[in-house]
């Protein structure tokens, strides 16, 4: 056993014992029997194309705690793991790795190749993320972890996706859906909402010649590169807009604006007329740029209510191929669609003075366009949210195309009815960020036009447009064929390579129908976790139906429009229920000064950084420390300020108790219990309600500081130093007390820092607690609730008089004859009177009075706050302040709320009370009582507190020295103080002494010696 805690020391003991445990351990993350009690949990997958991150750490560390105490507490935790394995990261990782640049070139580097690399290359850090599970000690089966690339797993999305194609709710449609030009696939919205960036950008106010009117419409954007694509502009048919002669820059000129924005474009000018909206409805415009002259039925003026004067001009321009809603309101009033960008975002080559390049890239090109053909207005910089890709972080631009979608929308009611039977924690995700999401839930863009994905399975027929939708690989079997053949071999994969050959005949027209070339958007995989990971409804639907709902899932608060929304999604059309029960949602992890963290800011913490720095327990503490929800401030100061100073105090605790519980315990005798054996018993009676209630509300930080108050006052700070004195005397029945108190404590502690608990746990009974049982809990009878209160304040007293004594400069050693506590509080009354002689002990006070004193006030005024509330009239309050100053004195000594001078009326706040306190006492204040200390001492307490500070030097030089507790000496003390003789029999004691010499001289030798002075008398010790 280590005398100083030693994190690296205890990992390396305890990952040797979990070695000898691992079938054990494995055992009890299995599913259970019938019989037994189950748990369930569904993990949310990573994925192991990159080494795990400190945020990752976050939440399996909340994963590992909560699911340990459910185990503890006689649950059956099934504890599998999982891999998200397709979609866009390892895709665009291979593509980088293998020099790809795009499509084209994967088609001709083998798409089956390609698939093969996306397979190897999703586990490339798989090494890196099980030594850091294990290293974390987050208990959870690796060897049967689901993986969302598993034939099985794929096959039970297939059967999803055609039950949901089943219900109606999966279409195909032609709309503007957010894109990443670098991946060339939609997204959609629950990863958009995943990639927003606050940027600056310049936008443009561009001058739009009216057809048939010598005026010029002047129409905002924060989009330049969208201006080559417009085909309308928007107004709103009950806005008032005005025609404005500009007397500027422009002089002479007419434009077209919002009335009420007048002011902020034109200084100087003149109205010539106002008129509402409806007034443009229809009217023709010249095109902005002269790219498609002729487009059928645009460059013309559509009214819309979407329209304000919010921002920008009161007029929009819209570019139907570029904008959700200029979509719809273009295809409301037939005007033809065009698009100015490839699949790439660059423009096409009927942009010719930008055709090729990238839209964005194009922005400063095309305002100095704009402005060389006199059509800009003006420029600024404005700043807004704007997305990027998710993966790849590339900007995404707003794309119509044809895509699958999932008719989301037209369950809105039904994810909103169902997440009310949910639990979140923290509760106000439930209505506010999650509620309000899927309250206005967009349908979901599902398609992805990649290779590495779940293949849609959807055949279109292309002479009658029928769809068939495949559910399962038997039904594949029985329908598809290859080359007008029978399938034969059995199908082993349902990637792309192997589907997409594969035909089936059209039971309409009977011609051969192809598979809809796109893969699913991977966060569909992952939310098919529940049931897919069964393989569900192919086998194991027993154990599915009693998982499901899941009783808990925890991630961060990220998910809430990634995983968490799609799980729920998929539940409420496959099952009509809920995914999951209880959801813990993780606060964002930062650096300690609130930034989150990131490569450029190099605030980057990796893992094993701070495991070999620190040590698993303490990470995981730190984790633990903050409100679920909360963001997670994460630095050295956490560490070296609380988290390291609890396990230090929690080590020497150990090594104080650790030769007292050496022996078995014998059961606790209630009748010799001192009060302070009772209050500590209690305390831990009421942590152990406390924290289980905690924990089952995902408190965990509320639970940690519970622990360590534990730990580090009640414990440490004070039932250790009441007990001091009674060990010698009372092993056997401090032994069981500690016993119980240290065997309950690892048990509670256990789920947080797992490995010294199982350090220390199998120090004292040579086993694992990981698998004993959750502390029962009791409940506190009416006298152990006055108990715990009298001895809280009875350690507030304590505190007052140790503080009284500072003021005087008089040390706990030396004896005061006498204590005053002055107080009209019940509750301190009730304190004194039953726990005066520990209080007297811990204080060295031979006797406490509870009484009136009395003592005279002295007042200053409060300048700063008497400024506050009067201002000029101060000088005028001071002064009859002043003039008062026994009146508002007595006032305010009687509790009164305030006192009336005047026209003032003065409240406690106004005036500073200075207590005149006789010179032979010393003051401290408490809340609810004064305490007065009687500071001279009698030559009796003079020899007392003597004899006190002589012992303590004694046992100090006895520490140097290196002797043990039990080695005897031979003491002479060299002093002129001629008392000290009176009390060698209780020095000789105290100390451990076989003989001892008190006296002015000493010829003797002796190993050891110190020198001192205790007020001003010199000693000298020797042993």
């Amino acid at each position: 056993m280590v005398k100083k805690y030693d994190f690296k020391e205890i990992e390396q003991t305890v990952g040797k014992y979990w070695v000898q445990d691992k079938d054990r351990i494995f055992s009890s993350l299995q599913f259970p029997k019938a019989n037994e009690k189950l748990y369930s949990w569904v993990e949310g997958p990573p994925t192991a194309n990159a080494p795990p991150a400190i945020h990752h750490v976050e939440v399996r560390v909340y994963k590992d705690l909560f699911l340990r105490f459910k185990a503890m507490q006689g649950y059956i935790v099934a504890r599998k793991g999982g891999w998200d394995c397709h979609g866009l990261p390892v895709e665009v990782q291979v593509e980088k790795k293998l020099k790809l640049k795009d499509k084209k070139e994967v088609v001709e580097y083998g798409v089956g190749k390609f698939i093969d690399e996306c397979k190897t290359d999703v586990f490339k850090f798989i090494k890196d993320w099980n030594e850091s599970t294990e290293k974390l000690a987050f208990w959870v089966d690796l060897d049967n972890a689901y993986k969302t690339l598993d034939t099985n797993y794929m096959e039970s999305v297939w059967w999803s996706l055609k039950e949901i194609h089943n219900k109606g709710l999966l279409y195909k449609g032609h709309k503007v859906v957010p894109m990443c030009p670098r991946c060339e696939t939609p997204l959609s919205s629950h990863e958009v909402a995943q990639g927003y960036k606050n940027v600056e950008e310049k936008s443009v106010t561009v001058q739009v010649k009216l057809k048939d009117e010598d005026a010029y419409l002047l129409v905002w954007t924060t989009t330049p590169w969208t201006l080559p694509g417009n085909n309308s502009i928007a107004m709103h048919p009950d806005i008032e807009y005005v025609f404005v002669e500009d007397k500027g820059e422009f002089k002479g000129k007419t434009f077209v604006l919002a009335k009420e924005l007048v002011p902020k474009y034109f200084p100087e000018h003149t109205i010539n007329k106002t008129v509402k909206g409806e007034y443009f409805k229809d009217k023709l415009y010249q095109p902005i740029f002269p790219y498609f002259p002729k487009i059928k039925n645009g460059y013309k003026i559509l009214m819309a209510d979407y329209v304000n004067t919010e921002e920008g001009t009161g007029l929009v321009h819209q570019a139907a191929a570029y904008g959700e809603i200029d979509y719809e309101v273009n295809k409301e009033h037939e005007v033809e669609f065009f698009h100015v960008l490839d699949r790439q975002a660059r423009f096409v080559p009927e942009v010719v003075d930008f055709a090729g390049m990238f839209a964005k890239d194009a922005d400063p090109l095309i305002i100095e366009w704009l402005r060389k053909q006199e059509k800009l207005f003006v420029e600024y910089a404005y700043k807004h949210d704007y997305p990027f890709c998710w993966r790849c972080d590339s900007p995404l631009i707003y794309y119509a195309m044809d895509s699958w979608f999932i008719a989301v929308s037209k369950i809105r009611d039904k994810l909103v009815k169902i997440n009310d039977q949910i639990n979140w924690y923290p509760n106000h995700i439930k209505e506010g960020r999650f509620g309000n999401w899927i309250a206005e839930a967009k349908d979901w863009a599902l398609s992805r036009n990649k290779f590495w994905g779940t293949p849609l399975p959807i055949w279109v027929c292309e002479d009658c447009n029928h769809l068939e939708a495949i559910g399962s690989i038997k039904e594949l079997m029985e329908k598809g064929k290859i080359n007008g053949k029978p399938i034969g071999k059995p199908i082993d994969d349902l990637h792309i390579m192997t589907v997409n050959p594969i035909e089936i005949d059209c039971p309409k027209c009977k011609k051969p129908m192809k598979r809809t070339p796109e893969v699913i958007d991977c966060w569909y995989d992952s939310g098919s976790a529940t049931f897919a990971q069964w393989h569900y409804p192919f086998e194991h639907k027993a154990e599915f139906e009693r998982a499901f709902p899941y009783d808990y899932i925890v991630e961060a608060v990220d998910q809430t429009r990634g995983w968490f929304y799609t799980l729920h999604v998929l539940a409420a059309i496959l099952f009509d229920k809920p995914a999951y029960k209880n959801v813990a949602v993780a606060g964002l992890m930062c650096d300690e000064k609130g930034e989150k963290m990131s490569k450029s800011k190099g605030n980057i913490i990796q893992p094993n950084e701070i495991f070999d720095k620190y040590g698993v327990d303490a990470t995981r503490l730190v984790m633990a420390s903050y409100a679920l929800g909360n963001q997670l401030k994460f630095g050295d100061s956490q560490f070296q300020e609380i988290v390291m100073p609890f396990f230090n105090t929690l080590w020497n605790t150990y090594n104080f108790i650790s030769p007292i519980i050496a022996e078995k315990a014998k059961k606790i005798d209630p009748k010799n219990l001192k009060v302070e054996d009772n209050w500590i018993l209690l305390k831990l009676k009421k942590l152990t309600i406390d924290l289980t209630n905690h924990l089952d509300n995902h408190e965990y930080n509320v639970g940690l500081t519970k622990i360590m108050e534990y730990v580090e006052e009640d414990m440490s700070r004070w039932y250790i130093k009441l007990i001091r004195d009674r060990v010698d005397d009372e092993k056997e029945h401090l032994n069981s007390i500690l016993s119980h108190c240290f065997e309950t404590l690892m048990r509670l502690l256990a789920p947080y820092a797992p490995y010294i608990t199982e350090y220390l746990y199998r120090e004292v009974y040579d086993k694992s607690v990981h698998f004993e049982s959750w502390p029962r809990l009791e409940t506190l009878t009416s006298d152990e609730e006055n108990l715990q209160e009298d001895m809280a304040n009875a350690r507030e007293i304590v505190a007052g008089v140790l503080g009284a004594r500072d003021k005087a400069g008089i040390g706990v050693r030396w004896p005061l004859a006498e204590c005053i506590i002055d107080t009209q509080d019940e509750k301190i009354k009730r304190a004194v009177a039953s726990l005066s002689e520990l209080i007297k002990k811990q204080t060295n006070i031979k006797e406490i009075v509870v009484k009136k004193f009395a003592v005279e006030y002295d007042m200053k005024p409060n300048y700063r706050n008497l400024g506050k509330e009067f201002g000029q009239e101060t000088a005028d309050v001071i002064g009859l302040i002043q003039k008062e100053k026994k009146k508002v004195i007595d006032a305010i000594t009687q509790g009164n709320e305030a006192v009336n001078l005047g026209k003032y009326k003065i409240v406690p706040d106004h005036i500073n009370l200075v207590k005149q306190v006789p010179v032979e006492f010393s003051n401290s204040d408490i809340k609810g009582a004064s305490i007065y200390l009687l500071k001279s001492m009698n030559e009796e307490l003079e020899e007392e507190g003597f004899t006190r500070e002589v012992i303590r030097r004694v046992q100090q030089l006895r520490k140097e020295a290196e002797l043990q507790k039990t080695d005897r000496i031979n003491l002479a003390i060299i002093t002129k103080y001629p008392n000290l003789t009176n009390h060698a029999d209780h020095i000789k004691e105290k100390v451990g002494a076989d003989s001892i010499v008190i006296a002015e001289k000493c010829e003797k030798n002796f190993k050891h010696t110190s020198r001192s002075k205790i007020k001003d008398i010199e000693f000298e010790i020797r042993l």
